[in-house]
């Protein structure tokens, strides 16, 4: 009886323990909270350094003894870590510190980007390690090895540019199909010569020297070279040159490692593909079926191409301007579209406005009216295209002047149906005051060079918008003009408005001049300014009488005075001949160029034009 107690006792104080440990196991997970640190993770692109930050605030704001807060955070680390770390945590050995831990994975952290650029460099022999034999290949989808050549380049006698302007993709031949080749892999398809290998050496150095440096030697053309670019276009271009001289018919544009093919049939294209291939194969380049585009509509050089027209490249403007220096940067990405797309002076004008400043870093915000200039923009590249050019039609050139400068289109068709080939734009003028008849005068002299540059021909026509034919005695004939039609064969037409021009503000430059430099019937009046006093004058005889009107401003200029006393004077007699006699050549040339219309781009001329049109 007493061994069968002592089992039953036994028996009860096991369930009873058991019974107890369950309650104290649920009553602490109602009571106790999670701790903040259980909860971490490293996030793949987070670093390990930015984990430890976290773990160690998040457990020294806790109320853990301070000799237990180390060994937390290092078991945190072991379990909660992400993959990549946790390979590089268990080369460590048994009972490593946090403060070993930390060091290793740094170190590893830092010394795996460039490891895994330079290995993964060894199926296309890019490079090869020295004293070793083994050959080194470009990066993949991992990194991109960083070479300096800075060194280098400055012994190196810059080549230049081969290849100064960019192609025009509307100059293809209407209805042609097109094929884009891109080049694998271009630069390091190209060898170095075996006496320059040395001198494109680069070592991967170990922390604290821990063991030798690994010294490499590139044997194929190196990114960064000054020479690179050039050395790549010659070399692809010698390639091409057979391929070219045994199908004059096709056209064959090569940019870099890019390359367009169209001809006449699909037939005859799916030819040169196959033929183009085989030669940059047989010169040591690589073309995958990856990197040909077909289709009915094809990208090249960022601009789609269909078998009509082109369409212009869809890009996102950074509008979160803060310096001078992105305002530049925008203008610059807006005026290499000015070609592609219609862009009005009026458009880019309140741009333009944003890039005065002196330094880099000043401070700068779009306007209301720069935003509404971006929208215009954009609406453009969403719904602008230009046609491809046809070589069986006649080629027009059309010049047009509106408020802020000129607007040219090369186009091929009817005038009411013109579909334009190539946008004819200007910078913003440089002078004091440009006058229409100059811009136009440009814009005929750039639109006829474009022709020639990227088609090989001449306009037929040529289209000014005057309501009159002109002869040798018109007024609006100046030296500007007659330079700009000097050898023009072609024929000239007169008033013809093209659909495309309902997006202009057109200024009709063909009126009588509003300043002449002969004395005329009417008041004479006597201007004069002082920089002194930032005094303008206006003096004048009525009668046995000397009148003198003053006007003092001290922020403007000697200049800026003057025309400030010319605006005087005119402002007094608006509705009569007014003769104004001046010491200023500068306020007195400028007076006689605005007699007709131009464009205004300093504040002497803006306060003329504003009197002159008043």
């Amino acid at each position: 009886m007493d061994a069968i107690a002592r089992v039953m006792r036994a028996e009860e104080v096991r369930a009873t323990t058991r019974a107890t440990r369950e309650a104290i196991r649920a009553a602490s997970q109602v009571v106790a909270k999670l701790s903040p640190w259980s909860t971490m993770r490293q996030a793949e692109s987070e670093s390990f350094t930015q984990i430890v930050d976290r773990l160690q605030a998040a457990i020294d704001s806790s109320t853990l003894p301070a000799e237990a807060k180390g060994p937390v955070v290092a078991d945190c680390l072991w379990q909660q870590c992400n993959s990549v770390t946790k390979d590089i945590l268990r080369s460590l050995p048994p009972g490593a510190s946090l403060a070993d831990m930390i060091r290793h994975v740094v170190r590893e952290e830092h010394l795996t980007p460039i490891q895994a650029a330079v290995h993964t460099l060894t199926s296309a022999m890019a490079c090869f390690k020295c004293v070793e034999a083994g050959h080194i290949a470009r990066s993949g989808e991992g990194y991109r090895l960083i070479h300096d050549l800075r060194e280098v380049n400055k012994t190196i006698q810059p080549m230049g540019p081969v290849q100064t302007l960019l192609p025009s993709n509307s100059a293809i031949p209407k209805g042609q199909p097109c094929v884009v080749l891109d080049i694998k892999d271009c630069f390091f398809s190209i060898p170095l010569h075996a006496e320059d290998k040395e001198q494109f050496a680069f070592s991967v150095v170990f922390p604290n020297g821990e063991r030798p440096n690994l010294h490499f030697q590139w044997k194929v053309l190196p990114q960064g070279l000054v020479d690179s670019p050039t050395i790549c276009q010659i070399t692809v271009d010698r390639a091409l040159m057979p391929v070219r001289h045994s199908h004059p018919a096709a056209t064959i544009i090569q940019y870099m490692d890019d390359i367009l093919i169209a001809a006449p049939s699909a037939s005859q294209v799916d030819h040169l593909v196959s033929t183009i291939t085989e030669t940059l194969q047989a010169n040591g380049f690589e073309i995958t079926n990856t990197k040909i585009k077909r289709g009915l509509c094809v990208t090249f050089l960022g601009v789609g191409i269909t078998n009509s027209y082109v369409t212009p490249p869809r890009v996102k403007f950074r509008r979160d301007i803060k310096t001078l220096h992105d305002m530049q940067r925008l203008v610059v990405s807006l005026q290499w579209l000015s070609n592609v797309i219609l862009v009005p002076p009026e458009v880019m004008n309140p741009l333009y406005d944003l890039l005065k400043g002196k330094h880099p870093w000043d401070p700068k915000e779009l306007t209301p009216q720069a935003i509404d200039s971006l929208d215009f923009i954009e609406c453009q590249m969403s719904t602008g295209t230009l046609a491809r050019w046809n070589p069986s039609i006649l080629l027009d050139l059309y010049v047009h002047f509106t408020q802020k400068g000129g607007v040219g289109a090369l186009a091929q068709g009817p005038s009411k149906k013109s579909q334009p080939i190539q946008w004819v734009v200007l910078r913003k003028p440089t002078h004091a005051f440009s006058p229409g008849i100059e811009c136009f005068a440009n814009l005929i002299i750039k639109g006829r060079k474009l022709t020639l540059r990227h088609l090989g021909t001449k306009p037929a026509r040529i289209h000014l918008p005057f309501c009159k034919r002109l002869t040798m005695e018109s007024t609006v004939i100046t030296e500007h003009l007659a330079v700009a039609l000097t050898g023009f064969g072609g024929e000239i037409s007169y008033t013809t408005r093209p659909p495309w021009t309902q997006l202009l503000t057109i200024v009709d430059i063909d009126v009588p001049p509003k300043v002449i430099d002969r004395a005329q019937p009417g008041l004479t009046v006597f201007i004069d300014a002082s920089s002194t006093t930032s005094t303008a004058a206006a003096v004048w005889q009525a009668g046995e009488t000397w009148h003198c009107v003053k006007t003092c401003d001290p922020i403007l200029s000697v200049q800026q005075l003057e025309a400030a006393a010319v605006v005087l004077a005119y402002g007094l007699f608006q509705d009569e001949p007014l003769n104004i006699v001046t010491d200023s050549i500068f306020v007195a040339k400028l007076c006689l160029a605005m007699s007709r219309p131009g464009v205004s781009t300093s504040t002497a001329a803006s306060m003329l034009e504003e009197a002159l049109s008043s």
